[in-house]
């Protein structure tokens, strides 16, 4: 499923804001409750759900497996072979469980539809590139539109690279990809679950842009035992005792700038990819998380959303953006 997300930011931290049906859809089971229309059916959410109407309808991936509780019943109707999952009609109270025993229940004829919705928020790092958020430390699962304590949660991570390893409760050590999940410790089910790219919270960088040929840089620091390399063997230098990573990255002719790709590689942890400008005089411009090339063509209702980096060693220079529109029978070329 593709990701739209809407942020706001004070320049610090960034804030997910909560859009309807905007979350990309995870791993867990997928509840969908009968419209008034006939054979249309509404996305009622995912993972540990509830609704008034008598019968659901999940998707549940294939590995996942279902236990029938207090007078249930499930059974399935179908399967999506592109999603990997299992279509199942069912009423009452229904639990899935994963391959690894995370348990997400799915009740039927409940008083009421759930309305919590999840989101979560924490500093990123708003020099990167990347389509998805890179947070900065561990950051928080927020909940809205509920009637139940915040106490009763508990909020937990698992690296990606270690599956079947038992669940976090402690930000200690989290980096790299990770899963990060909400459990209802009442009673063990799992009500949310997201997976999400982490770096250490004592994580900064400096950006030098190259000037006169000489080469830009990136300085890291913070990064502990992480192994790092770049896509086209920039030069990287580690500076003894300091915990700095110096990434070098040769003058290039040309004014429109590419990414620097920058590997994070924990042993224990996994690989995390930061996309960054390249450190040199020049422009890029980003739609949709792509970088645009020389003559690439962006329809007019997309032009909001077009990302503009400038990049000068100075700062009290003046650019130009040449745009050319083009229409039917007739092209006109026009100076910004």
């Amino acid at each position: 499923m593709s990701e739209h997300d809407i942020f706001l930011h004070d320049g610090q931290t960034e804030y997910r804001l909560t859009v309807e049906k905007g979350e990309p859809w995870g791993e867990s089971p997928w509840l969908f409750t009968e419209k008034d229309t006939k054979d249309e059916f509404d996305f009622l959410g995912e993972g540990s759900r509830q609704t008034r109407f008598e019968k659901g309808w999940v998707l549940a991936h294939n590995s996942q497996k279902y236990e029938i509780k207090d007078n249930g019943n499930c059974r399935a109707i179908g399967n999506i072979p592109s999603f990997n999952r299992i279509l199942y009609e069912l009423n009452g109270t229904v639990d899935f469980l994963s391959s690894e025993n995370e348990r997400y229940r799915i009740s039927c004829h409940a008083d009421k539809d759930s309305t919590e919705t999840y989101s979560i928020v924490g500093k990123v790092l708003l020099e990167a590139l990347n389509s998805y958020p890179i947070y900065v430390g561990f950051p928080q699962i927020n909940i809205s539109n509920t009637e139940k304590s915040r106490g009763q949660y508990r909020t937990q991570w698992r690296s990606l690279h270690c599956q079947g390893k038992s669940w976090n409760g402690t930000a200690n050590d989290c980096v790299g990809p990770v899963w990060i999940r909400l459990v209802d410790t009442t009673n063990g089910i799992e009500v949310f679950r997201r997976k999400i790219y982490v770096l250490p919270k004592s994580f900064k960088l400096d950006r030098m842009i190259s000037a006169e040929g000489l080469p830009g840089k990136y300085r890291f620091y913070g990064l502990g035992k992480a192994k790092v390399t770049t896509e086209n063997g920039e030069t990287i230098t580690e500076i003894e005792h300091a915990d700095i990573i110096e990434v070098s990255c040769p003058s290039i002719k040309n004014t429109s700038l590419p990414q620097l790709l920058v590997k994070l590689y924990w042993p224990t942890h996994g690989q995390l990819t930061i996309s960054l400008p390249y450190p040199q005089r020049g422009a890029m411009l980003q739609l949709a998380g792509k970088t645009l090339q020389y003559d690439d063509y962006v329809s007019l209702d997309r032009m909001g959303g077009l990302r503009l980096l400038l990049q000068d060693p100075i700062g009290s220079e003046s650019y130009w953006i040449e745009a050319e529109p083009l229409m039917a029978n007739h092209t006109s070329s026009q100076s910004i």
